[in-house]
């Protein structure tokens, strides 16, 4: 027997051993569920994503464990977005002007990049033009 806290998950009273248990001796049951999915005890980093978004569907088919919150939020992240998470990979491209330079995707705070800053380029114009929403 559990409740719904002001968070929107079903808490469960599990014990004061259960690692995952408070003081109190409860814990998240998506949580609880997701040990039992995978054989051993959740790390303190580790996410149980809900895949359908609903926090109280603690069914296992929904429930999916996050190696990181910067993954979890990846997940969570909209299609538009552009800015580059803390974590996600910041791979090497190669200007779109077609001068053959190289760069990484992001610029340091997090915004995507398409050329190579302060660099002469005939071409920049027409690949602005591409780049253009």
């Amino acid at each position: 027997m559990g409740y719904v806290n002001k968070k929107g998950y079903t808490v469960i009273y599990v014990g004061v051993h259960d690692p995952h248990a408070n003081t109190c001796g409860c814990a998240y049951e998506h949580r609880i569920i997701a040990s039992k999915m995978i054989g051993r005890p959740l790390k303190d980093t580790e996410i149980v994503h809900h895949i359908d978004g609903d926090s109280l569907n603690n069914d296992e088919s929904n429930l999916q464990v996050i190696g990181s919150n910067a993954e979890h939020k990846a997940l969570h992240r909209s299609p538009d977005c552009t800015k580059r998470l803390p974590g996600e990979p910041n791979p090497t491209i190669e200007c779109k002007c077609g001068c053959g330079e190289t760069f990484k995707k992001y610029a340091k705070d997090g915004r995507v990049r398409a050329w190579v800053k302060f660099h002469y380029c005939k071409s920049k114009t027409s690949a602005k033009k591409e780049l253009t929403c």
